[in-house]
């Protein structure tokens, strides 16, 4: 059984080689149709096979000859795809789908273009020179601008001025224990730092109380790790004037920064609020850090 294309490009069949003789004779298809068997790697053109299935075609009759030849692209030849395997079921696989190849476009002729006639070729005549004036011309109402020549000193100036700005600095910082304000202003910062590096062990003391409602101490020490630059040691339990928990921190008498040396910080957890006490002067106290009094 054979399948074939129509001439509106349809895929039809199946149908056996006396249907193709008769479909050919009602021109329904011409030689030029593709066929394909089943077995047959690719669509075959009718006029290839038609001396294997028997099959007389009629040349057409000679067409007058045309005032122009049209040419047609050359055909590329389909390549021939490896045999399939041999299916064991005895039912007819479908077709594969028809491509026909791509028809060429016919070329397209420009109409010749109107003779035109090349304009003639005129020389220029050669013109008077414009005449120049009799008087001279009128100077710029301003010179050109010359840029100031860049003083180099400036430049001196500035990098004597960074020098004394260093060697200030220099100076301040080895003197810095023997400046009043500066050794203020760096006590001041000291107990803000310690104020802030205990925020670690003053939460960790809170959750610890409010969860087994005990401060911790000796049998339950903090996990919370504490580096400061102002103080090494501190410690924490419960004070003794009732089940309130504390943090307490003793600067030595020997500290660097004099006006702070020998005081004690204290920290006092107090209805689920943290008060806070320093023995230094006020002036150096940091913000609501006067709560408790300590002597």
């Amino acid at each position: 059984m054979w399948f074939y294309v129509d001439k509106s490009r349809e895929q039809r069949g199946p149908v056996s080689v006396d249907e193709l003789k008769a479909l050919l004779a009602r021109d329904e298809i011409t030689k030029r149709s593709y066929i394909w068997q089943e077995g047959r790697a690719e669509w075959t053109r009718l006029e290839d096979l038609a001396s294997e299935l028997g099959i007389k075609l009629i040349a057409p009759p000679p067409t007058p000859a045309a005032t122009m030849v049209m040419q047609r692209a050359p055909m590329q030849p389909i390549p021939a795809a490896a045999p399939p395997a041999p299916m064991p079921a005895p039912v007819a696989a479908p077709p594969p789908a028809f491509q026909a190849p791509p028809a060429a476009a016919a070329p397209a002729f420009a109409p010749p273009q109107a003779y035109q006639a090349a304009p003639p070729h005129v020389i220029p005549m050669p013109q008077a020179a414009p005449p120049q004036p009799a008087y001279p011309q009128a100077p710029a109402a301003f010179p050109p601008y010359a840029a100031a020549p860049v003083r180099s000193g400036s430049n001196k100036w500035v990098g004597m001025l960074f020098s004394v700005l260093a060697f200030g600095f220099a100076v301040a910082y080895i003197f810095r224990d023997q400046i009043p304000a500066l050794v203020d202003f760096r006590a001041k910062r000291a107990l803000e730092s310690i104020v802030n590096d205990l925020e670690p062990a003053r939460s960790e003391v809170k959750q610890v109380f409010e969860a087994k409602s005990t401060c911790p101490g000796k049998d339950l020490a903090l996990e919370a790790e504490i580096t400061s630059d102002v103080f090494e040691d501190y410690t924490y339990g419960e004070m003794d004037t009732g089940s309130e928990c504390g943090i307490q921190i003793d600067l030595p008498k020997d500290h660097p920064l004099k006006p702070i040396a020998g005081s004690r910080v204290l920290f006092v957890l107090r209805d689920g609020a943290w008060l806070c006490g320093m023995s230094a002067p006020a002036k150096y106290l940091p913000a609501k850090c006067d709560q408790i009094e300590i002597e």
